[in-house]
Parts: structure tokens; C-alpha cells; sequence
């Protein structure tokens, strides 16, 4: 069963429902991808038959809500700049898209809640693992895209080819061998420490272990040294350990073995 470009997902991003929406044009292209990829194929079924949709977020934000089953993409990087100017960024939309899908089965299929972690550095290895796997997510799809005729797609960030080449073992960064799970263990130590053009942003292990202090615990945020997180997992793929460094004083952290938003999956 393929993907269509008719499927009511798309509606609130199109031109006919909003000023410098998605042409149909663009719509097919996004489409074309995703049924390259056996992986984004099903979870972008799934996304339907729960009635999920695209729409534009007010700011620059790309993100999966769960209240509302939307995944919000950025106005300024997908509208089209003027009418029939069909210059909106749908490879990168596409890419967006491959990210956000794995959120959603997290948050939605999963029920990944990180209000419900029981400390900061709890949280934040949780929401460290739910990146890893988005980012994991979109080596699969990028992966399954390359090996189909047509346009390829360029995806990895800076380090993480590298990094999934290191952390499985002797299989290559584009084998087969390389499955989600291994991808995602493989990029914690990434995605802990990965902060965009900007470092003074901070890791995601700083992001959501700030989340946890101010949204729950209602706490001052605290920053974490650059580059100074380091995830342990056991031999069932839980998330064991954190280590990392804050003003220079190294802060090591056990967390529970089990507990279901640290599994890898």
C-alpha cells in the first residue's frame, strides 16, 4: 500500500487551504520519498490512521504535539515565498518529516511521558534516548531511499555517520547489519552532546534535564559542560549510566535498569 498525496495529512499545509501552502506539486515530491522507505511508509500509515496532520507552526518550531497529533513544521522554511514561486524546502520538509515520525511513535504509540521521571538526569536520559532514536530513524529512511532509483538524500549530521560506524562494531555505516536499536545506542553519546551551530544552546541532555527542573520540579535551569556527557547502556540496551561535567566537576548518575522510557528500542 503506498502513501498518497490526497491523504487528508497533508490539508492544513496545502496552497488550496493556506496562503504559500504546498502546491500538489510538492505535495507528490514529499510522497515520492516516502514510499522509497518501507520504514517511513508504515509509520507515515500509522500517522494517518490516527488521524494525525501537518500543519504550520507560528514561529521557526518543527515538533510533534501529542495533544493534537499535529507535527508542526516551520512558515518560514515551508511555505513558498510568493505565490507559484514552488521554492519551499521539501527536502528538508521530507527529512522534518522522517525526524518527527519517530516522536510520534514514542509519544503517541508509546506513551513517553518525561514529566513522569523521577530526576533531572532521568529525564534527560530519556529524552536523550527519544533523539538518538529519531535521529536513528532518519539513517534507516535515508538508507532505504538510497537504495531505490531516484534522487538520493543526504541527511547525517556532522559525527553521526561516524558515530554508528563506531558503536556497531564492524558492520558499515550503510550495511543492513545496522538495525534501529544498534543506530540509536550508537548516537546517544551524539545526540547527549550535539548542540547545532550554536554551543552555547546546550546538548539535548541539557535540554530536557532543564525541562525537568523548571516544568516539574519548578527549579532554576543549570547548564552542562560542552561535550562532557557520557551514556552507559546495559546489556538489554537500558540506559545505565550518565556521566557529565558542570563547571568543570564531573557528576555521575545510576539510573534504573527497566524502566520503559530509558529502553532503547
Amino acid at each position: 500500500m503506498a502513501f498518497s498525496s490526497n491523504s487528508p495529512v497533508w490539508a492544513p499545509v496545502r496552497s488550496s487551504s493556506i496562503a504559500l501552502g504546498l502546491t500538489a506539486q510538492q505535495v507528490r515530491r514529499v510522497v515520492n520519498y516516502i514510499n522509497r522507505s518501507p520504514t517511513f511508509l508504515a509509520r507515515m500509515l500509522e500517522f494517518e490512521a490516527a488521524g494525525g496532520q501537518l500543519t504550520y507552526s507560528e514561529d521557526s518550531t518543527n515538533c510533534f504535539w501529542i495533544t493534537d497529533k499535529r507535527i508542526y513544521v516551520s512558515r518560514e522554511q515551508f511555505c513558498n515565498s510568493k505565490p507559484r514561486a514552488n521554492d519551499a524546502d521539501v527536502e528538508t520538509l521530507t527529512e522534518v518529516l522522517a525526524h518527527e515520525m519517530s516522536h510520534f511513535v514514542t509519544y503517541f504509540q508509546e506513551g513517553l511521558d518525561l514529566t513522569k521521571a523521577a530526576s533531572c538526569d532521568e529525564c534527560a536520559a530519556a529524552g536523550v534516548r527519544d533523539e538518538a532514536r529519531a535521529y536513528a530513524h532518519e539513517y534507516l529512511v535515508q538508507r532505504e531511499i538510497n537504495q531505490t532509483p531516484g534522487d538520493k538524500v543526504d541527511w547525517m549530521k556532522e559525527g553521526q555517520l561516524e558515530a554508528i560506524a563506531a558503536g556497531a562494531g564492524a558492520a558499515a555505516p550503510d550495511g543492513a547489519a545496522v538495525d534501529h536499536a544498534a543506530a540509536t545506542r550508537a548516537l546517544l553519546d551524539w545526540a547527549a552532546n550535539w548542540t547545532g551551530p550554536v554551543e552555547s544552546a546546550g546538548g539535548y541532555f541539557q535540554f530536557y534535564r532543564n525541562y525537568w527542573l523548571e516544568k516539574v520540579a519548578e527549579k532554576p535551569t543549570q547548564d552542562i559542560d560542552a561535550n562532557s556527557v557520557k551514556i552507559t547502556t546495559d546489556p538489554q540496551g537500558n540506559i545505565a549510566n550518565v556521566e557529565y561535567k558542570r563547571s568543570g566537576s564531573r557528576v555521575a548518575t545510576s539510573l534504573p535498569g527497566g524502566v520503559a522510557n530509558l529502553q532503547v528500542a
